[in-house]
């Protein structure tokens, strides 16, 4: 337990000086051996929390807090976004998720199922599926144009369903009609008799951070609901 509190207050004592601090000085603050204070600050050097340029150089803050930070603010903001995707999928009474593009990876943040008489099961999208979800499309979409063009082509493309889009050119084609129309529609591309609809949820400079999709039997997805159901969603991302 001793060891941990000195090791908190070294890190306080590095916040508090930007430009960082020797062993020396390190010791000197924390009135602790050197010994001591080199064996607390290898220890945090191991999981990036604090780095030193070299050998002799000052000790600063490392990566690892900063990834720390991250990790803890889209906690919070997963937390945040619960209660809007809640109420949507209650007023929709569709399966409602709200995920973010990882590597080439679509990651749920937030996912909420409904009862419903006929249901489907969601398909979280892995790095062979991204091509075939509203959701992965919209983050695709999302990116510039060089690096979509880059992941695009590191995608199996694989078929999933009978309406699959397989070709890397027509897909591409395809991500600049969502990127314009602001949202993307999957018609039994993931699987048969199923349906997705997503639209992207953008920061304050107008960027895509995630995408808010929805998941249903083809069945429910009639023109005239599709209208309202991508009013839905629009309304609840902004």
């Amino acid at each position: 337990m001793q060891s941990v509190d000195r090791a908190v207050g070294i890190l306080k004592l590095l916040a508090a000086h930007g430009e960082g601090l020797t062993l020396a000085a390190v010791a000197a603050e924390t009135r602790l051996l050197p010994q001591t204070a080199q064996s607390l600050l290898r220890t945090l050097e191991v999981h990036e929390l604090v780095v030193q340029g070299g050998r002799g150089r000052p000790y600063r803050l490392g990566p690892g807090l900063l990834t720390l930070a991250r990790k803890w603010m889209a906690g919070g903001a997963a937390v945040a976004a619960a209660a809007p995707v809640e109420e949507l999928a209650a007023r929709i009474h569709e399966y409602v998720v709200l995920a973010e593009l990882k590597g080439r990876s679509v990651v749920p943040l937030v996912e909420r199922q409904v009862d419903q008489p006929l249901m489907t099961r969601p398909v979280v999208a892995g790095p062979d599926r991204v091509h075939v979800t509203a959701t992965g499309k919209v983050l695709l979409a999302g990116l510039d144009e060089p690096l979509r063009g880059q992941l695009v082509s590191q995608l199996s493309l694989a078929r999933h369903g009978p309406r699959s889009i397989t070709d890397r050119a027509r897909l591409l084609r395809h991500l600049d009609g969502v990127a314009g129309k602001g949202f993307a529609v999957c018609l039994e591309e993931a699987s048969p008799h199923v349906a997705a609809m997503a639209v992207p949820v953008r920061d304050a400079g107008g960027s895509v951070r995630a995408a808010l999709g929805i998941w249903l039997p083809l069945v429910r997805f009639s023109p005239p609901r599709r209208r309202q159901l991508l009013n839905e969603l629009r309304r609840t991302a902004r």
